[in-house]
């Protein structure tokens, strides 16, 4: 099991290819952000896999948010953006 550190940055092509980039899986797909690291030896925690570098990531139906971390690396937040969803 890989520890994963603030800081460290993982790129792929696809979700899948970044998580298996940062975990040494081989996922082929994989459509959400969470990884559950039950198979790993630690259950009930999830990796999460999230741009945190302020950019903006949404879907082309409105729902636009960014997500930062703090310079500490113990605080992520994430922002509705949405001009369209802004009561959300």
């Amino acid at each position: 099991m890989k520890t994963l550190v603030a800081g460290e940055v993982f790129r792929g092509k696809s979700y899948a290819d970044m998580i298996n980039k940062a975990i040494g899986t081989s996922f082929t797909g994989y459509l959400k952000s969470g990884v559950n690291l039950r198979d790993f030896g630690c259950p009930d925690v999830i990796a999460w896999f999230v741009y945190m570098d302020g950019s903006t990531n949404g879907y082309d139906d409105g729902w636009i948010w960014k997500n930062d971390i703090s310079k500490d690396g113990k605080l992520i937040r994430e922002y509705n953006v949405s001009k369209t969803l802004e009561h959300l």
